[in-house]
């Protein structure tokens, strides 16, 4: 019982503050996790290819009227994104390149990363994987990474 604590203890400081929900069957759990942090968040940034996605839709509106500010890069800018442009407070951006992965950023809380579309459909049907971390140090690095896609986006209303 000690040797498997043991080995316990090791995966648990390799891996200290990291969730991996692996698609369909962790769903709900995600969307649980993701609307959780999105109640106390100022700045969210969604890097996707395609979005389509109701239930985040929801905590996205719903912290929206709690004053949050929502930036959405999105490849193809068609269905939700342009239905979510008329609310106040989400930002609507193009991305000049091709987005091969899907990232949500939450404050400094929270980044989630995916090699999937945010799309319910794709999430629901296929078996793939959202790696989220609260990690302070990758949190940073990601922005970091991400300053280049974010002073090249267009804006969409522009």
């Amino acid at each position: 019982m000690i040797k498997l604590l043991l080995l316990l203890l090791t995966f648990s400081t390799v891996y200290p503050q990291e969730t991996i929900f692996n698609f369909p069957d962790n769903h709900t759990r995600f969307i649980h996790q993701i609307n959780r942090t999105l109640k106390n968040s100022s700045h969210i940034l969604i890097v996707t290819p395609t979005y389509h996605h109701a239930e985040l839709t929801k905590g996205l509106l719903a912290s929206i009227k709690r004053g949050a500010d929502v930036k959405l890069i999105v490849q193809d800018p068609q269905g939700d994104p342009l239905s979510m442009v008329q609310y106040k407070g989400i930002n609507l951006y193009t991305s000049p390149i091709s987005l091969v992965q899907s990232i949500l950023l939450i404050d400094k809380t929270l980044v989630c990363m995916s090699n999937e579309t945010l799309d319910d459909e794709i999430l629901n049907s296929t078996h793939s994987s959202i790696r989220c971390s609260d990690e302070a140090s990758e949190i940073t690095a990601i922005r970091h990474a991400l300053t280049p896609l974010l002073t090249r986006s267009k804006s969409y209303l522009e």
